[in-house]
C-alpha cells in the first residue's frame, strides 16, 4: 500500500496536528501536576551527561592489586568479567584492547550490578564505570593508562518533534546534574577498606 500524492502532502501536516495534540494534552497534565506520556523515537539527537574512565576492579588477592595504575599490556591474558557482546561498553572495551594489541579473555557475562559480585567471587577482573565501583574490602581499584576506555552516558531525543513535559522534565534534571557533575574520581576515595592499597604505592 502506498500514499496517493495527495496523502503524501497531507503527511506533514498530519504529523504536525498530532504533535499539537499531545503537546495540548502534556500542558494540561502538567497543570494538574502530573507528568504522563509516551517518548517517540523517529530522527534522533544525543547529548551527553557524564563522562567518566573506566576503572579496574580486581580481587585484593590479585597480583596487581597493590597498583594505583596499569597500561592494558598489562592485563593480557587475564579473565575478565564484561558486559555481553553488542552493548555498548563491551564494544569500547574490546575495541580498546584490539588497538593496543592486547588479547584478553572473557570468562563471565554479567550486568553492571553484577560484575563487581563476580570479580569479589575471584572470577575475573572488570572495567566499570566510578558510580557501578562498590565501597567494599575486598576489592581493590586501579585506573586504566588509556584514555579511550571513558563511560558516557547520554540521552537521545528527537531532533523532529517537540518535546513531551515529561521529556523536559528529564532533560532538565539531566542539564541541572551535568552542571553540578562531581570531578573525575579520586582512587584515594574509591575501592578497599582503608583505601591504601590502590594509593599508597608507586605504579
Amino acid at each position: 500500500m502506498s500514499l496517493t500524492d495527495a496523502g503524501a502532502a497531507l503527511l506533514p501536516e498530519a504529523h504536525a496536528a498530532l504533535d499539537a495534540v499531545w503537546a495540548a494534552r502534556d500542558a494540561v497534565r502538567g497543570n494538574q501536576g502530573t507528568l504522563r506520556g509516551a517518548i517517540d523515537i523517529g530522527s534522533m539527537t544525543a547529548a551527553a551527561v557524564m563522562d567518566l574512565p573506566a576503572l579496574l576492579l580486581v580481587p585484593t588477592g590479585h597480583r596487581l592489586a597493590s597498583r594505583r595504575r596499569v597500561a592494558l599490556h598489562e592485563l593480557a591474558d587475564e579473565e575478565f568479567v564484561d558486559f555481553p557482546p553488542g552493548s555498548g561498553s563491551r564494544d569500547l572495551v574490546d575495541q580498546a584492547f584490539t588497538t593496543a594489541g592486547v588479547r584478553r579473555r572473557v570468562s563471565v557475562e554479567a550486568d553492571i550490578a553484577s560484575a563487581a559480585a563476580y570479580v569479589r567471587c575471584g572470577l575475573g577482573i572488570t572495567l566499570l564505570p566510578e558510580f557501578a565501583v562498590p565501597d567494599t574490602p575486598d576489592l581493590s581499584v586501579l585506573a586504566v593508562g588509556d584514555e579511550t576506555l571513558r563511560w558516557t552516558l547520554s540521552i537521545a531525543t528527537s531532533s523532529t518533534r517537540r518535546p513531551s513535559a515529561p521529556l523536559r522534565a528529564l532533560l532538565e534534571l539531566a542539564d541541572a546534574y551535568a552542571s553540578t557533575a562531581p570531578e573525575e574520581p579520586d582512587l584515594h576515595d574509591l575501592g578497599s577498606g582503608d583505601r591504601k592499597s590502590a594509593t599508597d604505592h608507586k605504579e
